[in-house]
């Protein structure tokens, strides 16, 4: 299986759910492909990754991603490729400081991606300059817990995080690997937190922001998530 074949089953898959919805008289959930350059490939192999992603075009594949064993290569491994994407219109969103990397974490800050993912070993030099940048971090609390990457929920950065009004987006990672769902994100933020219901719809609506997704989509989106968060509220009070 090449990496095109591999998309193209997905792409496949994807457009058979969609069709499958529309046909029933259901919303599909709004998606957009975002291929990953894997840390073990050569610089080469990334080029390749960004050149597939141009090639299916931005009606397929939205974004490219920059993951893997963070402590393999360098970030100069990959700029060029992630340079080039960024080129033909693809947002960056790049697995940074899941080990304490300062010299790379610093180099990804300055690069400037769409959105960074985990974002946990940072020195308080590093978090200031992620602050300032207001860049999209997303958070995956059970990953960092299970991986150890953080001691547990009441220690994860995401309070330090959602306290000084950085963005921030609660995300699963691997949802077979670490055995949890979006929803179960949401409530152990509610509970390791002490985050109220009108917490976590703020944190709902504003990620929606933080897609790769049009502005009309976005705009699709938000709308539908409010029409859902009132009939919510007229249902408890009936």
């Amino acid at each position: 299986m090449t990496k095109a074949s591999y998309c193209d089953a997905v792409l496949a898959g994807l457009q058979q759910y969609i069709s499958t919805q529309e046909s029933t008289g259901h919303r599909p959930i709004s998606t957009g492909l975002i291929l990953s350059i894997d840390r073990r490939e050569t610089a080469a192999q990334a080029q390749e990754t960004v050149a597939l992603a141009i090639r299916l075009g931005r009606h397929q594949v939205i974004g490219i991603d920059l993951s893997g064993d963070p402590t393999l290569n360098s970030w100069h491994d990959w700029s060029s490729a992630l340079n080039k994407a960024r080129q033909h219109g693809l947002k960056i969103t790049l697995h940074a400081a899941e080990v304490y990397a300062p010299e790379e974490t610093e180099h990804m800050l300055q690069f400037r991606p769409d959105r960074l993912g985990h974002m946990c070993c940072l020195s308080p030099s590093l978090e200031q300059q992620l602050f300032s940048t207001k860049i999209p971090v997303e958070l995956c609390l059970s990953s960092n817990v299970i991986t150890a990457s953080v001691k547990g929920f009441p220690d994860h950065h995401f309070l330090p995080f959602y306290k000084a009004g950085h963005p921030v987006v609660l995300c699963t990672d691997d949802q077979g690997v670490f055995q949890t769902s979006l929803s179960k994100e949401y409530a152990i933020a509610a509970q390791a937190f002490q985050l109220t219901e009108d917490d976590l719809w703020t944190l709902v609506l504003r990620s929606v922001d933080y897609t790769f997704l049009s502005k009309a989509a976005k705009a699709e989106l938000t709308d539908l998530m409010q029409r859902r968060r009132h009939a919510l509220s007229v249902a408890k009070q009936s």
